[in-house]
């Protein structure tokens, strides 16, 4: 019986954290389409920070940091970080 409590505990707990990087993905892609880039990235991070394998959320942090660098005087911080994010990917 305790095991099955557990066992049901752990499961919401892990439904719960993949929701909220879910919802930080949407709130990030939200972000993006009002071009709220640093914000957008923020959201993204979250999202990574709850699942480092969510591919979708490292792509567009990706592109947020390569946005960012693009147009930062200096930018080889971001520019650095959005390739590391890119090689989590392959």
């Amino acid at each position: 019986m305790k095991k099955t409590i557990l066992l049901l505990w752990i499961i919401l707990i892990g439904n719960d954290v993949f929701a909220q990087g879910q919802d930080y993905f949407l709130q990030g892609l939200r972000l993006e389409k009002e071009f709220k880039v640093e914000d957008a990235l923020e959201k993204f991070e979250l999202a990574i920070r709850q699942n480092p394998k969510n591919e979708e959320a490292l792509t567009h942090a990706s592109r947020m940091l390569s946005n960012i660098g693009g147009r930062l005087a200096k930018s080889e911080r971001f520019l650095r970080k959005g390739k590391s994010l890119c090689r989590k990917i392959n």
